[in-house]
Formats: structure tokens, sequence, C-alpha cells
């Protein structure tokens, strides 16, 4: 049964596969030496972190075993292995891409058997990715996502998705209690129990706060800290945290893009992460802050992919050198707002805050929000004066409530800079 720990499914499709094994026309000897390898892989491999990778190698070594001329235990050196490779390709019409994740599970089987030439088996290099900045979702679009959201918790999930960059698998393993939107500083903790690829730690939120406020005040069981946060409208019960599969959220996402007017073989969940990261590099975040919100090894080289974006960025400075303007004003990374998402307040387009409640509805001003607070923390840190540090504690107080003031506030700081 799927649950937050694992939203892919991967124990039941590891049944599955099992179960292929056992009845697989295959060489008895390829079938026990695939067992023990998934034995050793899910009890001793310290490389394997997910479930989902002993699925994909047990698929693929399943295949390899039936589509083998020859058993893989028989299989003596590195020129049977590219025998094998080039009969998957003559003989099945299979991919560079597909030949090249079946070789990875054949090397790692090899060397699982100790066999002397498993290093030499090539793998090849991975294909080169590249993200295209035309194929992103842009604001009026995400915006009519959020309009055409069937319900508040799809609104927030949406919203998460867009404003954290976080993979879709991530945010279904979300429980409440990973969840704090009590302070300014919204955060989500990723749920490190669950089968979530190459991530950890707290990641902020920005303008999806208010909209993921607005669902939990409805949420079916807020105060249980178990219980999911993006959490199914119905046929759960209390034993379960009722998160959802992966591939009926993804059906969700597309069945809100077809409402929305938009494509919906095109707005898919993997495209709110590459958009977001996109946004993140056009703001000048930087690679160590982008790095943490993502995920990505301090090391990382995947901001090669996104090099079409870093080209419009020395692009912009061309353009700017010359005074030459762009036809939109671009900036702002969040949907365009009719409301507040915190107090649903009227909104006229523009402001920078909520005219009710104070919150910060641009990703700018929530920036600059965080930033004076940092600062009027550490003034009342290093104040002498009590009076001082009241006054500091008096102004972070009232600019956390008053629009105007906190505003003003902010102009009067970066004049200061």
């Amino acid at each position: 049964m799927v649950d937050a720990t694992d939203v892919q499914g991967y124990r039941d499709k590891y049944d599955g596969q099992m179960e292929r094994l056992d009845e697989a026309d295959i060489d008895d000897r390829d079938r026990d030496a695939i067992e023990r390898f998934i034995v050793h892989c899910r009890t001793n491999d310290s490389d394997i972190d997910s479930l989902g990778t002993v699925v994909g190698h047990l698929n693929r070594l399943r295949l390899s075993a039936e589509r083998s001329p020859t058993p893989l235990v028989e299989l003596g050196s590195v020129d049977d292995v590219n025998a094998f490779k080039l009969h998957l390709e003559d003989e099945h019409g299979l991919s560079e891409g597909t030949i090249r994740n079946y070789t990875k599970a054949i090397r790692k089987f090899l060397s699982y058997r100790d066999l002397d030439f498993a290093d030499d088996v090539s793998v090849g290099a991975p294909p080169k990715r590249r993200h295209d900045p035309d194929d992103e979702i842009d604001q009026d679009e995400l915006g009519a996502l959020l309009d055409a959201s069937a319900n508040p918790r799809d609104k927030a999930m949406i919203a998460l998705l867009a404003d954290t960059g976080l993979r879709i698998g991530a945010v279904l393993s979300l429980q409440m209690q990973h969840v704090d939107v009590q302070g300014r500083r919204a955060t989500v903790t990723i749920n490190e129990d669950a089968n979530v690829k190459g991530d950890d730690g707290t990641k902020p939120l920005t303008w999806s706060r208010g909209y993921l406020a607005n669902w939990i005040d409805v949420h079916p069981r807020p105060g249980d800290p178990d219980a999911a946060l993006i959490h199914k409208l119905r046929q759960w019960n209390e034993d379960d945290d009722a998160a959802l599969i992966q591939q009926y959220a993804g059906r969700i996402i597309t069945e809100t893009a077809g409402r929305a007017g938009l494509d919906p073989d095109r707005i898919e969940a993997r495209l709110f992460r590459s958009t977001t990261i996109s946004q993140w590099i056009r703001d000048d975040m930087g690679e160590q802050a982008i790095k943490h919100r993502t995920g990505w090894e301090k090391d990382s080289r995947m901001f090669e992919v996104y090099s079409r974006v870093t080209d419009e960025e020395m692009n912009d400075v061309v353009f700017d050198h010359y005074g030459i303007d762009a036809a939109d004003g671009g900036g702002e990374s969040g949907p365009p707002l009719e409301e507040c998402p915190q107090c649903r307040t009227p909104l006229r387009g523009g402001e920078a805050f909520c005219p009710g409640c104070a919150a910060p509805i641009s990703s700018s001003a929530s920036e600059a929000t965080d930033e004076t607070s940092s600062a009027l923390r550490e003034f009342m840190v290093e104040a002498d004066d009590a009076d001082a540090r009241a006054a500091a504690a008096s102004a972070a107080e009232t600019a956390e409530n008053d629009p105007a003031f906190a505003s003003a506030l902010i102009d009067e700081l970066e004049k200061l800079e």
C-alpha cells in the first residue's frame, strides 16, 4: 500500500518484479544469481539508497536474461557484453539510452560476482541534457493553473512545486510534521524516511506560504503529525496517512492544465522544477543557495543543463550596457495574484505587500522582508543601549503588521547600503 514514505509505489513494483522473475523463461542459474544480487543490493550495497534503484536493476537484469542469446552467468569478457549490447540494438531495436541503462545494471551485477573484467565494461557517456527556456511555465500559465485547480489541496500542491522546485515525490512525501507556516519564515522539511532522490534538510517557502496555509485550514487532519500534507480527499481511514500516489498526482496536474486551457501533454510535474530553477538563476540567487534548494551536490555540474538560461543572463548584460530595454518587465517568479493568498484581500496588482495583513506578495518583497528582519535582529543583538534595542524590536513588530511601514522601512534601509 502506498504511504508517505513510498509515494512512487516502489514496494508494490518490487513485489511485481520478483513475481515476473520467478515466472520468467530464463536459465535457472540466471534466476538464482539475480535473486542473490538483489538481496545484496538491499542489504549490503551502500551506493543504493532507494528501493526504486533496486527495482530498476531487477527489471533490467530480468529483461537482459530473457533477451540474451546466452545466460548472463556465462558472460566471460567485455567482448561478450559488447556483443549483447549490439544484440539489443539490432534484434530488439532498443535505444542508446535504454541500452546504457541495461549495461549499468549488468556491470553492477558482474562486479557483485567478482569478475575481473567488470570495471572495464563501458556504460557510455550519459546523453547531454539541455533545458530549453522556451518550454518553461510562464507567470500567466502558472496563474491559470492555480485558478483552474479543483480545490485548495491541488492549488497548494501546484504552488509548492512552483515555489520550492522540489520533485513531486518529495512534495507528496511531506507529512504535517514536516511543515511550519506559523512564522513569517515558512519552511518544509524533507521526509528523509521516504524514497526521495538526493535531497534532505529544511527548505524555505516564499509566495506559496499563503496557498499552503489556506489548504491547512481545511485539511482533513491538520493536527495529526503523521498525516500526509497533500492528503486524499476521500477513501482513507485513520490508520492510513492518506498520501497520494505519484501517478495520481501527475494526473491531477494534467487535468488542471486541460481546464486552464493549456496543453496537458506539456504541463507535467518535472516542468515546475526546471522552470523554478531557471527563475532562480535569472534572479542571481547564487550557485550555493540554488544547490541547497535543489539538493544538488556542491560540486554538481547540473548548471551545465541550464546553460541557455545563463546565456540569457550574459545577453542581458550586453543589452543593459547599450541601454536596450526588454519588451516586458519580467522579474517576479510568482504568479499574478488577484487576492492575497493569506487573507483573501483583493489586490489591484503590483503590490509588494498585502494591504490587509502585510504579508509579502512578491518574491522580492519576501526576500527584502527576510533581509530587513535579519538586519533588525542583528541590530538588537549588537546594540548597547536598551532603548535602541526596544526601538528595533518595535520596528520589527510594526513592519510585520503594517504594509506601508514595512515598505518604507525597506526603502530606507536600502538607501543606507
